[in-house]
């Protein structure tokens, strides 16, 4: 018998490939080349297709196809069939298409892939379509998106005008975002110059070091309008000689805009200087950015200086709105509004200063390392993480925080109760709400509501596709949420806000009953977390899998603090602040009632719950005593910066308070503010050790003794990072990491 042996040969695995599709060679190089360089990195296989044969860094395979910049030209129809031929050949698994006849040439093309599994992203850079824009632009541009939205799996906005309007009108596609732009480089922008290159630079362009420099980098077309720049110049130099304008940019309008210049007498102020490589540099000699575009997409060039720390001034176009603020410049409606900031500016160096440090932080959300996270949601399949909590989950901050740190590497959708039916305004499509009436703190009033709560929960995660992880909070959702996980094979995590029989008063039965149930729902979790080292005794009777400690930290980088809500101005009375669940055993009631007669005493209060409506009341008799209702944390924060004490006045009688970690004492902490806590509520030994406050008896009268002597406290920057929410971010996402990869 002949026996044939066959050679064992490794099978290798094709590589992925993606395939990137704009008009021209130089939008891959100005914009693209960092996500070629992704995909290089990740190992697929890069090819990009333009109308130019020039070669672009980390491409494996250069495609040249006959497609044109104008939607009037018959080589695009060549350019579908060539760019269908080249998906065929290819079998690409991303095609990433820029620019609007990139995008619609490129969508027809990958029609058929499309529907097979190949996954299209356009990113749009500006609709032609948009308020204000003239009506044949709708009749020709409007329908074409439209139609090819069908054929698209994400359509990526970079404005919010663009996203709106694609996320009312474009139904047929499912997945539409919103990213502000490509990201920029801030090194790239912020080259390191001497004072003597400065000087150089300025006198190669004909400037002095004294000069007043106005920039706007961009290609010289009917579109950014540089002629209003210029015919402004007119004016403005006949009264300030020292004002200049520098314009670099190809010029596309063969010499208009130069013969404009000669016939104004301009040619010592206003700098034509065509196309240029070191726009970063002429930023740093800059001190004013400007721009005078009718319409953008989101201006890369407006975003560069504010990185490099430039004030703006910018007509009042889509895309300069989305940028510009006043506290970062001015935007302009007319010409006399343009002239007198440009003024403003010039009289006011201090002013330039003020609003570039504040555009310069701004720009930093635009940056590519933040942009580019956004782009790897898109690009590459995420593992999906349920998050339950038993609120609305928009004014839940410590929800809040942890949704956002798990983003980054995960998909979250979370599903939560809106217990007081608010209407919430732009929902985010992956919360998923239960809205149902119930009172918050209503203990067994709520048995059927809760039992409701249990039977939505369960329908909710079957719906949901290719769930990797069910992250329950509190007891209220794991019992349920570890059962579906269990019986589904999921991983599962439980964080313990608030442990459930020492916060809620129950019968002596169904005490232990639900202690029992919590407890194999603790030992049957692949990461139990906790909020604070005391908490670790509360349940000294589980055995839990593994733990972790998450404080209820805030970084207060993340939001915007410029903005003061506070319903009274600054004066000479203290003002108290307290945001969250309006219930008792805070001891709400009973200073409210003290500082109703304190007339150099300011009570500012909101949230939710049970005291709601009482507050509500007292508002409306007292003149020191103010009522703001459920307010978004970043409101919450902005609220409480404007106060001078935050309090935390938990009843330390309740056992779960003895063990509390409210987020007020780390707001307080990050804002720099006192704060007053009670005793024996496990929070005051952090308070008191790290001296940011102060902590008293469960007394009212003891409450207003301590605001009276509260002073502003120096915070140690090591306490601050040691319970930042950068620190707890990173342990978060390090223990979910080692949960997912096992």
């Amino acid at each position: 018998m002949n026996i044939m042996v066959l050679e064992k040969r490794k099978i290798q695995q094709p590589k992925k490939k993606v395939l990137f599709v704009s008009v021209l060679d130089s939008f891959m190089n100005f914009f693209l080349i960092p996500y070629l360089e992704m995909f290089h990195e990740k190992g697929y296989e890069v090819h990009v297709a333009t109308s130019e044969n020039g070669k672009i860094p980390f491409c494996d395979k250069k495609h040249q196809i006959s497609l044109s910049r104008s939607p009037f030209r018959l080589n695009n129809f060549s350019a579908v069939k060539q760019l269908e031929n080249i998906i065929k050949d290819n079998n690409f698994d991303i095609i990433h298409c820029h620019t609007p006849m990139g995008g619609v040439v490129t969508r027809l093309a990958a029609r058929k892939f499309h529907k097979n599994g190949t996954k299209v992203i356009y990113t749009a850079h500006g609709f032609h379509f948009f308020k204000g824009a003239p009506f044949y632009y709708w009749m020709l541009f409007y329908p074409v998106e439209k139609f090819l939205a069908r054929f698209t799996d994400t359509l990526i906005t970079i404005n919010k005008d663009d996203f709106d309007l694609a996320s009312k009108k474009f139904k047929k596609c499912k997945n539409i975002k919103y990213i502000p732009g490509v990201g920029v480089d801030a090194e790239k922008i912020n080259p390191k110059m001497t004072a003597t290159e400065k000087l150089t630079l300025r006198e190669s362009l004909g400037l002095k070091k004294d000069d007043f420099v106005m920039i706007f980098p961009a290609r010289l077309d009917k579109n950014k309008s540089q002629d209003f720049l210029i015919n402004a110049m007119a004016k403005i130099v006949a009264k300030y000689s020292k004002i200049h304008l520098l314009l670099p940019g190809t010029d596309e309008l063969n010499g208009k805009y130069q013969d404009l210049v000669k016939r104004t007498h301009l040619a010592n102020n206003v700098h034509i200087l065509g196309l240029r490589n070191d726009i970063p540099k002429l930023l740093q000699i800059s001190d004013l950015a400007v721009s005078s575009s009718k319409r953008e997409g989101l201006p890369v060039n407006i975003i560069e200086s504010m990185c490099a720390g430039l004030p703006a001034v910018v007509s009042n176009c889509r895309g300069n709105r989305d940028l510009v603020c006043k506290e970062g410049g001015k935007i302009f409606g007319d010409e006399g509004e343009f002239l007198r900031a440009v003024e403003t500016f010039y009289r006011n160096r201090d002013l330039c200063k003020q609003c570039g440090e504040f555009n310069r932080k701004q720009s930093r959300q635009y940056l590519f390392g933040s942009i580019s996270e956004q782009y790897e949601q898109i690009y590459f399949k995420k593992k999906r993480i349920v998050y339950i909590r038993s609120t609305s989950i928009i004014s839940d901050s410590r929800a809040q925080k942890e949704i956002k740190a798990l983003e980054k590497e995960y998909e979250v959708i979370a599903l939560g109760w809106n217990r007081s039916l608010d209407k919430i305004e732009q929902q985010p499509d992956q919360l998923i709400l239960f809205n149902q009436k119930a009172e918050y703190g209503a203990g067994l009033k709520n048995i059927f509501n809760l039992l409701h709560f249990q039977r939505w929960i369960t329908r909710q995660l079957k719906n949901i596709d290719n769930i990797d992880c069910v992250y329950a909070c509190d007891f209220d959702t794991a019992y349920t949420a570890r059962k579906f996980a269990k019986k589904h094979h999921l991983k599962f995590i439980y964080d313990i806000y608030d442990y459930y029989i020492d916060c809620h008063k129950l019968p002596g039965i169904m005490s232990k009953l639900i202690e029992k149930m919590d407890i194999k729902t603790i030992n049957n979790s692949d990461l139990t977390i906790i909020c604070s080292e005391q908490r670790l005794a509360q349940i000294k009777k589980t055995h839990p899998r593994k733990t972790t400690i998450i404080h209820n930290s805030i970084d207060i980088n993340d939001f915007d603090l410029t903005k003061n809500i506070c319903k009274t101005p600054k004066n000479q009375r203290t003002k108290i602040v307290y945001v969250g669940i309006l219930q008792e055993d805070r001891l709400l009631q009973e200073i409210a009632e003290k500082i109703k007669n304190e007339d150099d005493l300011e009570l500012h209060i909101g949230g939710f719950g049970k005291y709601g409506q009482y507050l509500k009341n007292l508002a409306k008799k007292y003149k020191n005593i103010f009522f703001y209702g459920e307010l978004k944390y970043q409101e919450v924060l902005n609220l409480e910066k404007s106060c001078d004490v935050l309090f935390a006045t938990y009843n330390p009688a309740i056992p779960n308070h003895q063990y509390s970690a409210p987020n007020k004492v780390y707001e307080a902490l990050a804002l720099g503010k006192p704060i007053i806590v009670c005793k024996n509520t496990g929070i005051d030994a952090m308070v008191l050790d790290n001296k940011f406050g102060t902590a008293i008896e469960y007394d009212g009268d003891e409450f207003i003794k301590a605001v009276k002597n509260a002073k502003s406290v120096k915070i140690n920057p090591a306490v601050v990072k040691k319970y930042g929410w950068e620190t707890m971010a990173k342990t978060l996402l390090q223990n979910v990491g080692e949960v997912l990869k096992k």
